[in-house]
Parts: C-alpha cells; structure tokens; sequence
C-alpha cells in the first residue's frame, strides 16, 4: 500500500474524494499477493514448535501495549489484528483500471480471511470505534458490501469493515472475486502458501507518467534505462506450495525469453549432460548455467553509456586497448564460450569455502593461454613497480596443464587464488589444490552431478537442455547452520514467553540434530527457457527449520562469505591509512611548530 500512498500523495490538494465503485472495469493487475496463514505454511512436523511461537505473538502483542512506557492499552482485537498480519492468512491487490466512474485509475485491496464471521465482524467494530476515537469519521456501513468509508484528511477515501469471514480495506473499487491462484503452475494437487504476481512493466509506466509531469528530462533518461533492461514488459509470477514430499517452488516470466533474444543475451547453446559432469557427485552447492558473454558484456557498457559519455570515455573498450594494447573483446570475450559453474564438493578440498572452484567455457584455449600469459606480465610488471616485488604471479605446470596463481613472495599471506587452463575450460579456485581437483574431475570419466542421489530425487525435470541448474545439499549444510538456526530459536520464544504466566511458552522449537536431519531432502532448481518464457522449478525440502538451517549454512561455504571480512580488512585498511595519514599532518605541524619556536628563539639571540 506504500506505492498507491505514494501516488495519490502527487495528487493536488484540492482534489475530491474518490468515489468507491462495485462494478470491476478492464483492470489491470500491477501487484497481487497472497500468504496463506501459518499453519498451512509451516505445516511440516519439524516446524510444530515454531508454528506454536507465531501463534502466541497475539498474546505477546496484547501484553507488550501495557509494558512499554507511555504507550497506551491497545484492545486485544486491535492486537489480533496485528498479529494476523503476520501469521493469518491475507491478499493484497492493486491494479489500475480504465472505468470512467473512478477518478483516480489507481485502486487496492487488503483481504485479511479471519476464517469466522463474527470475529471478523468483532475485529472491523473495534477498529472503527478506535477510529472514530481519534477523529476520523466513519460512514454507515453499505449493504453491497458491508464496509464504511473512513474520512482522512487527505483526498483519497478509504474503506473499512468486515465482509463475511474477513476484514477488508479498500481504495478506489471493491473487489469481489477472490484472488485467482489458477495460474501458480504449481504441480496438481498443491496448493499455494504464497504466491506473487508483479506487474513490473505497468508499475513502470505508471510511475513513468507521474514523473514525467514534474521532471520529464529525467523521466526520459529513466525510461530509456527501463526499455534497455527490458522491464517494459516484465511480468512475474512466484508461487510456492508443498504436499506430503517436499516443498515446491514456481518463478515464470512471461515473454522474457523474447526479450533476450531481442537484447543479444540468449546463449548458443543450452546445458548438456557433459555441462552437468564438471560438478562432482559430492557437491555441497552447486550453480551451473548458459550465457552469451558479448551480449551481456554489451548489455552493461549501454546501461552505463551516458554516464561513461560524461567522463570522456565513449569508448572504454577502445581506449584501453590503445593505452594497454590489450583489447578486452578480441583477447578475452571471444575466447569464452557458453557455459559456466562455480561450486563447493569434497573433491575439492572438504566441501567448504576454501573448496569453491568455477569454470567457464572456452572456444580458443591458445588464444586464452596467450591473453593470460600477457595479463601476467603487465600484472608482474605493476607488482615490481608498486609492491616491491611482493606479489607476483607465478605461472607452473602440471600435467600438460598450465596455471598462474597469485603470490606474496616473502609474505606469510594464506591466499593463493588459482587460474588453469585446458583444451575446453577456463579454471578459478581460491586454492590450487582446489583448482587443480577441478581440473582432474573435468578431465576423468568420473561422477558427476547427476550421479547425486540427492539431487536427482528433488528435479523437476530433466536438467539437459536447460538455461541454469541449481543444487544446494541440505542435509550436508545442516551441521554447518545448525548452530546458528537454534540461536534464532531461542531469541523467538524468549521474545514470545510471559514474565508472568509461565504456561505461554513455545517449548523448543528447533528440533534437536538427528531429528531435523531425518530424511531431510535437497534443494535443486531448473530454469529453462519455454518459448518466450523463462520458467524456474525449485524443490527442496518441506521444513522450514531444514530449508533456513541449510541455507545459513551455505553461506558458511560460499565465496559470499568472504565479503564480511574483506569489508572489515578493508575497513580496518582505511581507518589505519587515514590514522596514519593523520598522524603524518599532526607530525609535521609540530616539527613547524618547533621550526617556529627555534627561529624565534635565533632572533632574540640576533637582537
């Protein structure tokens, strides 16, 4: 409701109030969100201890109104409502629509399915009569509907109250039919806990319009960034549902396939069993995926175009080729080819962080070879120039493979990151006994990815011919998460538990270990291109302890990971430059000082 209270703040203060209509014109749908209530949500066994905190957060709301200072009682129906937000089940829809009875094109809609029509009756009187406590006046409830307009100070009218079994606010319209969840693509027979249809094109258009009435120059140069990137027409639609097996996960965008075609960025080629065996069978994450480098290289340069226009450099390509010689298109674009992966196994070195290793495709290995061997010179060259010599990179063969890894000669630095290079692939791993497991399981006859039980037993559909596969073991990353998730636990139903009725509590939530990893299943996502739609398939486990335990221990073994402390290295970097750079005008201001006082002290001597 954030945006639409954005858009009708732009209208003049003189405007009257919008007329609420019943009949439904050509709408068009810009957001619609639906969240089923807890207990379908988290409906997994596992999930039973936290299913029992999110329902004692009304209890915990009510309580809390009376324990803060200076914050008034709030009644205990206004709390439920509260507490509904965020456990119960709710939809939310704006849309514009073209019906000349509506004033202002832009409606909204919040549903929130009590379940019970006298509770949501009870709900929509007590928040009405708070309303009217503080000034705002409500009207006579309608007898299509059974809501009453609320009278803000502002020129928009809103609309309150309670319509069978929910409590409904509106704006604009009212809408009467339910919220379509037909169109989840979600496998028969699973209904949606969430689902998500964003209009990201209309949205755009919409905001477009209202700024080009107060700024069209920049309402031009922001349309242009919009028709670039292709959200004219950028539909999504997110649905996400489970049954007795696992949890499922839907993401379609309509035409979007089209659009990348139209972009340059569709790749030649789509996945491969081959693709598939670069990954080990032990993998503990995994992300492989298509792509047309040159496009995309494309697609960037024009998103900053104008901005490197504006710092003389039209051509970044060309002019570093000119200072440099090296030409980034001709010595290193077309040298790749279509497929990439990165991912973490125990092949590569335990299935941690320091385990993660990439690859890319190549279509010129020698002409790869000799773009890296020029690469290091001008990197060793720099190294002499502005480290002392201190780091280098060092090229070295094994096995008919050649690789170039980064030292600190003399530096107890633990940081080797590692290049190699064979007949058909481009290597990168942050150690180069990693590096070097990468290059021996492309070049064996080894299991790959689709040797994974685990991964198997969760895909959607056959991963060959594919845009991107995805695979996140989670019953490996358990351990690693576990920790973490318990301490998340605990501050929940702490934060839900009474200092002075001691039955209100959750119990534990987190089921212990053994427990939360019995038949615990893998995430494995598939995106493929079907005509002109992109369309995701995930499927993972039907826990959502086992889901976020896994995930917070992926990031434990993902080079994401390594942000945090190069952020702190870099901070502590900075603030140490800048404090010697401090200290350096401190001390030259005191040898003026001293300066000062000598020369004083000689022209006394002189008088």
């Amino acid at each position: 409701m954030s945006l639409l209270a954005l858009l009708l703040g732009a209208l003049p203060s003189g405007t009257p109030a919008l007329p609420i209509h019943d009949t439904e014109g050509q709408d068009t749908e810009l957001l619609t969100l639906y969240v089923a209530d807890a207990a379908t949500c988290f409906a997994d066994p596992k999930d039973a201890g936290l299913l029992e905190a999110l329902r004692l957060i009304d209890d915990r709301v009510t309580e809390l109104s009376g324990e803060l200072p200076g914050f008034p009682a709030l009644p205990p129906e206004v709390c439920r409502l509260c507490a509904h937000l965020l456990t119960g089940e709710k939809a939310l829809r704006i849309g514009t629509s073209s019906d000349p009875n509506i004033m202002f094109p832009v409606y909204g809609q919040l549903e929130l399915m009590e379940g019970d029509p006298e509770k949501a009756a009870r709900i929509a009187k007590t928040v009405t009569e708070l309303a009217s406590s503080v000034g705002i006046g409500v009207g006579p409830a309608r007898e299509s509907d059974g809501l009453s307009a609320l009278q803000l100070p502002a020129p928009i009218q809103l609309n309150f109250g309670a319509r069978g079994e929910n409590v409904v606010l509106n704006i604009g319209k009212t809408l009467n039919a339910p919220v379509d969840l037909t169109r989840t693509g979600l496998p028969d027979g699973v209904s949606p806990s969430f689902y998500l249809h964003l209009d990201v094109g209309a949205i755009t258009d919409l905001a477009l319009g209202f700024a080009a009435m107060g700024a069209p120059e920049e309402a031009k140069q922001i349309e242009r960034f919009v028709d670039l990137l292709g959200l004219d027409e950028l539909v999504l639609d997110v649905a996400t549902g489970q049954d007795a097996e696992r949890s499922y996960t839907t993401l379609r965008m309509p035409g979007y396939g089209g659009a990348m075609r139209e972009m340059g960025m569709m790749p030649a080629r789509f996945l491969e069993a081959r693709d598939l065996a670069m990954v080990p069978s032990d993998a503990v994450w995994a992300a492989v995926g298509t792509m047309q480098v040159e496009g995309t290289f494309d697609f960037v340069l024009a998103i900053f175009e104008d901005e490197l226009a504006k710092q003389g450099m039209g051509d970044p390509v060309g002019m570093l080729a000119a200072m440099t010689g090296f030409d980034v298109r001709a010595d290193f674009l077309q040298h790749l080819g279509s497929v990439y992966g990165m991912y973490t196994s125990d092949t590569t070195g335990g299935g941690g962080l320091l385990s993660a290793v990439g690859f890319v495709e190549l279509t010129d290995a020698e002409g790869m070879l000799e773009t890296l061997e020029r690469l290091q010179d001008i990197a060793n060259d720099l190294g002499t120039s502005e480290a002392e010599g201190y780091v280098q990179v060092r090229s070295w063969t094994r096995d008919d493979t050649e690789c170039f890894t980064l030292t600190f000669p003399g530096l107890p630095i633990p940081f080797e990151p590692t290049l190699a290079i064979t007949p058909h692939y481009l290597f990168f791993g942050i150690t180069p006994q990693a590096t070097l497991a990468a290059v021996g399981q492309a070049s064996s006859d080894g299991r790959g990815l689709l040797d994974n039980p685990r991964f198997r037993e969760n895909l959607a559909s056959d991963p060959v011919g594919a845009y991107s596969v995805e695979f996140l073991d989670s019953p490996r990353l358990l351990r690693s998460g576990y920790g973490l998730t318990s301490l998340l636990c605990s501050a929940l139903v702490n934060g839900t538990r009474s200092r002075t009725d001691g039955t209100r509590d959750a119990g534990v939530i987190l089921p212990p270990y053994h427990e939360l990893m019995k038949d615990a299943k893998a995430s494995v996502g598939v995106t493929r291109v079907v005509g002109d739609d992109f369309v995701s398939e995930y499927r993972g486990d039907r826990s959502a302890l086992v889901n976020l335990t896994s995930v917070l221990g992926a990031f434990g073994s993902s080079p994401a990971a390594l942000l945090l402390p190069a952020a702190l290295i870099g901070g502590v970097a900075f603030a140490r430059a800048e404090a010697a750079e401090t200290e350096a005008i401190m001390f030259e201001e005191l040898i003026e000082e001293q300066h000062d006082e000598h020369g004083e002290h000689d022209d006394h001597d002189d008088r």
